[in-house]
C-alpha cells in the first residue's frame, strides 16, 4: 500500500501525519517512543492555539473510526529539515521532535517531523516519501 492509498478516503479532509528518520536505526519501539512524544506535544498546542484548534475540532469530528494518523519516513537529517522548511513556507504548522535519553541515539538528535492535524490537499509535497513499515 503506497502513500496515497492510505491517504485517498474522500470524507477525511484533515490528517496528522509523523515523518520518522529510518538512516537512525532506531528500533522500532523508539521509532512509536518518539511518535508518541510528538502527538502529546502537538496536541498539547493545538488546544491552546485559536487558529489551530479549528482544525483540531474538524480533525476530531471528521473521523468517527479513529482520528487517522499516517507515519512516513525519510533518509537523512537533511531531509527532514528540508520537509519542516516547506510546512514553514506553507504555513503548515508542524514540530521537530529531538530525542533527550541516551538510550540508542545521542541525546538532542532530531528524529521526526511531527505535522500538526491539516488538510490533506495541502501536503502533496509528503506524496514522494514512503509509509514507514
Amino acid at each position: 500500500m503506497d502513500f496515497w492509498q492510505v491517504t485517498s478516503d474522500t470524507n477525511i479532509t484533515v490528517k496528522q501525519y509523523i515523518v520518522l528518520r529510518d538512516d537512525l536505526w532506531m528500533s522500532r519501539w523508539k521509532m512509536v517512543a518518539q511518535g508518541c512524544h510528538a502527538a502529546v506535544e502537538t496536541y498539547k498546542l493545538m488546544l491552546n492555539h485559536p487558529t489551530y484548534k479549528t482544525v483540531l475540532d474538524e480533525w476530531e469530528k471528521n473521523d468517527e473510526r479513529h482520528v487517522t494518523k499516517i507515519c512516513l519516513k525519510v533518509n537523512s537529517l537533511q531531509e527532514l529539515l528540508d520537509l519542516h522548511s516547506t510546512c514553514e513556507l506553507l504555513e503548515i504548522p508542524c514540530v521537530l521532535i529531538r530525542d533527550n535519553w541516551v538510550t540508542e541515539i545521542e541525546p538532542n538528535t532530531v528524529t521526526a517531523l511531527w505535522i500538526w492535524p491539516w488538510y490533506i490537499s495541502e501536503l502533496e509535497f509528503l506524496k514522494k516519501l514512503k509509509l514507514l513499515k
